[in-house]
């Protein structure tokens, strides 16, 4: 794979700016947007740099009605010296964040314009903007969630255009291709009252012909016999996405890139009609007696399903990956891959 020669933001911690990127479960918990809360970090580009290998103790929800922080910083990969901007922009939270969704929405930096300034002196360097953002999100109803930020990184070298049109397909390798784009959506769940918690995310099918899609759940350390539900309760995805089931050996999965995490994945295949949008809701339901661990995650995905003379299978998983079969997916046995279109995740810090 090569390797991307500008200031770049992971999509996850790890990541290192390989083109595709090295991740086809989860794109959108990039570690270098920082929602900070109503108050600024102290000395934040000497403390953002410091920690950019270590604990990601400043991130907070989007808070509604109030003013936030949002601090921005990437890593120069260019040999030598490199400048740029960064642009921030915000959606309602949702499986498919196409730019049509955020083209429109940008957020003011604390330096007085829409971007901030980087500046790199060297290679491998980390290199934060010179001001947050400075935001008061509009309210949304329960039901919509919460917000997710995308960052854009603009040099001389790499601009980044954001597309103003393609398919599904199209979007799927933009997203893997642009180590300058990252995404910020992110949950941390401070309570689960009862013992349970639910989420919303929108789903979509933009396309005037009907798609067929993975959604999966991918539970991180969450105890055994939780019970987790995925539900879409408007009509027109065939069959209905209804997933229903209970965190245990049956559905574990080993994954080499984190050896020493429990993970379990559910999933549910189904048709989305033409120009299709809803809503879906996840439910998490702890036994009795029990909490989620702190470094217990929720991720729910979208992916479209293709095969390998798709122009973007060089950026697929195969099923496999997510405990499925080129059956499961619809696809022409033995060659059925699958395409990430957009995620969201939700942490859990009860403690």
């Amino acid at each position: 794979m090569p390797g991307y020669n500008d200031i770049f933001m992971r999509d996850f911690v790890g990541d290192t700016g390989q083109i595709p990127s090295t991740t086809r479960v989860a794109v959108s918990c990039s570690p270098d947007i920082i929602p900070a809360g109503t108050t600024q970090i102290p000395n934040y580009m000497t403390a953002l740099v410091n920690n950019y290998n270590g604990a990601f103790n400043y991130f907070q929800n989007i808070q509604q009605n109030l003013y936030n922080y949002i601090y921005v910083r990437g890593y120069n990969l260019r040999a030598g010296a490199e400048t740029g901007t960064i642009a921030l922009y915000y959606a309602p939270s949702s499986l498919l964040l196409t730019p049509a969704s955020w083209i429109n929405n940008r957020i003011s930096n604390f330096n007085g314009t829409q971007v901030a300034n980087l500046s790199a002196n060297a290679t491998n360097q980390v290199v934060v903007g010179d001001a947050p953002f400075y935001w008061q999100p509009p309210p949304l109803a329960p039901n919509m969630g919460h917000y997710c930020l995308v960052a854009q990184v603009v040099t001389p070298n790499n601009p980044n255009a954001i597309p103003s049109s393609g398919s599904l397909e199209d979007f799927a390798v933009w997203v893997a291709n642009h180590p300058g784009i990252a995404w910020r959506n992110v949950t941390v769940v401070t309570s689960m009252p009862s013992s349970s918690y639910t989420g919303f995310q929108g789903i979509q099918n933009p396309q005037g012909s009907a798609v067929l899609s993975t959604l999966t759940v991918r539970c991180v350390n969450v105890p055994d016999n939780t019970n987790v539900q995925l539900v879409c309760p408007v009509s027109g995805p065939q069959p209905a996405i209804a997933v229903n089931g209970a965190v245990g050996p049956g559905n574990r999965i080993q994954d080499p890139k984190f050896p020493n995490d429990e993970i379990n994945i559910f999933a549910a295949v189904s048709l989305l009609p033409a120009n299709f949008q809803a809503q879906v809701q996840l439910t998490l339901n702890v036994p009795q007696g029990q909490t989620l661990p702190n470094d217990a995650s929720v991720t729910v995905s979208y992916f479209l399903n293709s095969n390998t003379s798709s122009k973007a299978a060089h950026v697929g998983i195969a099923p496999e990956v997510v405990g499925l079969t080129s059956a499961d997916i619809g696809a022409a046995a033995g060659n059925g891959i699958m395409l990430l279109l957009g995620d969201y995740t939700y942490e859990f810090d009860l403690h």
